[in-house]
This record gives C-alpha cells, sequence and structure tokens, in this order.
C-alpha cells in the first residue's frame, strides 16, 4: 500500500474532524426509547383492536367521552381510550400492538438517523477528495516539466 501524500493526509484529518459535528447532531436527532404518538398509529392497528378503542372517523380521528369506560397510559405517553366493556385481557393485548407499533417505528427512525448521519458524512468527504483529485491533475496539466507527470 503507498504512503499518503500531503493532500490526502489532510483530506483524512478533515473527514475525521467532520465526523464529530455530524455526530454530534445525529445524537441529538437519535429518538429516545419511545416515539410521541402518531395517528399512523392507529392506522396500523388490527381492525379487532380498533373495535376495542373508542375512537371514531376515518382519516380525522376523534374520541366520543361517552364511549369511554376505562384509558390506560402508553409508556409514550399517549393514553389509549377503550370503550366500555372491554376486558382488561383484551386491554392488554390492544396496549401490546399498539406498544409494538411504537417500538417498530422507534427502530426505523432510529435507522434512518444513522444511515442519514453516514451519508452526510460520506457524501461530502468524498466530494472533497474527488475535487483535491481534479485540481491536482489540472495542476499537472500546467506543469512546464512535462516528465514530472
Amino acid at each position: 500500500m503507498a504512503q499518503l501524500n500531503g493532500w490526502q493526509r489532510l483530506w483524512v484529518l478533515v473527514s475525521i474532524f467532520y465526523v464529530v459535528p455530524v455526530a454530534i447532531v445525529a445524537y441529538l436527532e437519535f429518538p429516545g426509547k419511545d416515539l410521541p404518538h402518531s395517528d399512523a398509529f392507529y392506522t396500523q392497528l388490527s381492525s379487532a383492536s380498533l373495535d376495542k378503542l373508542a375512537i371514531s372517523g376515518g382519516k380525522n380521528r376523534f374520541v366520543d367521552p361517552d364511549d369511554i369506560g376505562t384509558e390506560g397510559e402508553m409508556p409514550n405517553g399517549h393514553i389509549l381510550p377503550f370503550r366500555k366493556g372491554v376486558t382488561n385481557e383484551q386491554m392488554s393485548m390492544v396496549a401490546r400492538e399498539y406498544y409494538a407499533l411504537v417500538d417498530h417505528a422507534t427502530s426505523v427512525k432510529r435507522i434512518r438517523v444513522v444511515g442519514y448521519a453516514f451519508l452526510i458524512w460520506l457524501l461530502p468527504c468524498i466530494g472533497l477528495y474527488l475535487l483535491g483529485y481534479g485540481v491536482g491533475w489540472v495542476y499537472r496539466g500546467f506543469r512546464k516539466d512535462k516528465s514530472a507527470r
């Protein structure tokens, strides 16, 4: 393996320094234990689970206070409004399904943040290397000593 010249060493150093702010931003954007509630979680619940919740409507969901029998708070802070007559076992089943959706969405967001951070670091580093290589190629083309190529 050939040794790196001075410009390549500078590129390695800049790439290493550039990873620090990218890692800080990725850390700040990295989701915590649970994502906050999103109506998309309701659309992904099974119809059997939706029947046990006191929510109505299609795209614009609303909670009917007259239908609420019990409310269950999820680890992400969202309160699931259960219909009257729903058993504890059924509530537990719906809560597990809801939390599995939240957990999956959290994992997907974490992978996305890490992937985007890697690309935000990698692409400018490659671009900087190619720019340096191109400038060096042009510089060598203008040299008077043609044997130094």
